[in-house]
């Protein structure tokens, strides 16, 4: 589940037009949709974001996080804003980064967090969309996460789920509420610790964009807020 991260220039990737997401140092639980509208060598111009119809105005030299996603990879970086102009569009100038880190869609990067879960087993044939029976009848196991990626979980549990088998999984992300996804366990160890207790990986197998989108927000979050605090 964790993915290898390369870094590469910044002018080799970011292009005009090219649409990209904003989360700001201030307000990493924020983010915000632009696009690219000019580029030069020291600097790049963006859409002044919006927020519920009202231009986002960030002060000079605050922090930003960018994301662009470009051939099923995406690419973060991080740049400053340099000045703001409302006319003859509203866009923000930002410094140019001098290198963006990439992470493949299928590769993401895997960050330490506790967090609820519960996980509910299944026949392999069923899905989201179906509420047979069997399914109903299957028991449901909380559970605490050991860590979390866009492509899967690790849990801590009493339950050693056998390699190969399907679950249910609704996990508990702080300011999101639940996010629902299919998975199957891929791996399983015995902790040292104790011999009653299973560390347990779990790759998502069907899950949501929107979903899967909330919960790489928080690994986001999580990585900013770790890193202010030198972590």
């Amino acid at each position: 589940m964790e993915g290898e991260v390369d870094f590469i220039a910044a002018v080799n990737i970011l292009k005009i037009n090219q649409k990209i997401e904003i989360w700001l140092e201030n307000k990493p639980e924020e983010h915000y949709s632009s696009r690219i509208e000019e580029i030069h060598p020291d600097q790049l111009s963006i859409a002044m974001p919006m927020s519920k119809g009202t231009p986002v105005l960030m002060p000079r030299g605050s922090n930003i996080w960018g994301k662009v996603i470009v051939n099923e990879a995406v690419y973060c970086f991080v740049s400053t804003v340099i000045d703001r102009k409302v006319q003859p569009l509203p866009i923000w100038i930002l410094s140019m980064p001098t290198e963006v880190k990439k992470v493949q869609l299928r590769a993401f990067v895997r960050v330490v967090a506790s967090l609820a879960v519960r996980i509910k087993p299944f026949p392999p044939q069923e899905s989201l969309e179906q509420n047979c029976t069997p399914f109903i009848e299957q028991p449901e196991f909380q559970c605490v996460t050991k860590d979390i990626s866009g492509g899967g979980i690790q849990i801590v549990s009493q339950i050693p789920f056998s390699t190969g088998t399907a679950v249910a999984i609704n996990l508990h992300l702080p300011d999101s509420g639940v996010i629902a996804a299919i998975g199957e366990v891929v791996r399983i160890q015995q902790l040292e610790t104790n011999k009653h207790t299973f560390s347990i990986a779990i790759k998502f197998t069907d899950i949501i964009e929107k979903e899967r989108s909330k919960l790489i927000k928080y690994i986001f979050k999580l990585q900013l807020e770790r890193r202010q605090k030198g972590f």
